[in-house]
């Protein structure tokens, strides 16, 4: 199928049925929602943004939506994605490129994005992901650690909760120091930090 959708404004309209739907979806395959707004009727009792049935592959990039009200039946599968940038410094302020920040989704030991800064100091604009939805069953990227270094001699990291900051293109990195690179772990990274 292959469908792009892109800067639109929805708002779920009730069928005879008495039920209304934003998108109603049965047997798409390789969806992409872009810039979205998907909003319901007020005073609506029985509605859902997404209905996906036997549906592939729905991506929705910067889509605000009521994320309680989608319906993925167990053949079906939705990634919820937002916009994301970062910017590297060392500690005097000066921009730091050919900066690697990697992006783990606090599951797996290995980064599922790896960006590299230019020379501002900046990465190029990507998607991450805030969770998959696979035949109901959510799973959120909301804890997931960033690290970003520079020749493996400069490092900074933090925990990012994607749900909670949607789009960030201002993600901010101070590199310093440290004597030892991250350790992923099963429940984050650790870092000892000191200079020599």
């Amino acid at each position: 199928n292959n469908i792009v959708i892109e800067n639109i404004t929805a708002t779920r309209k009730t069928t005879r049925a008495g039920v209304a739907f934003g998108f109603n979806l049965d047997g798409a395959i390789d969806i992409n929602i872009t810039n979205a707004n998907i909003s319901g009727i007020s005073g609506e009792t029985s509605t859902e943004h997404f209905r996906l049935v036997n549906t592939n592959n729905l991506s929705c990039l910067n889509c605000t939506y009521d994320s309680s009200l989608e319906d993925v039946d167990s053949n079906s599968d939705l990634t919820r994605k937002w916009y994301y940038r970062a910017h590297t410094e060392d500690t005097s302020g000066t921009n730091v490129s050919n900066a690697t920040v990697d992006l783990y989704n606090g599951i797996d030991a290995n980064p599922y994005i790896t960006l590299t800064t230019n020379s501002s100091g900046w990465t190029n604009t990507t998607n991450i992901i805030d969770y998959v939805n696979n035949g109901g069953t959510k799973t959120y990227y909301d804890t997931s650690v960033i690290a970003a270094n520079y020749n493996l001699t400069l490092w900074d990291d933090h925990i990012y909760n994607v749900t909670d900051e949607q789009n960030n293109l201002n993600d901010s990195f101070v590199l310093d120091i440290d004597i030892t690179p991250p350790v992923m772990g099963t429940y984050g990274i650790s870092m000892t930090t000191g200079t020599t």
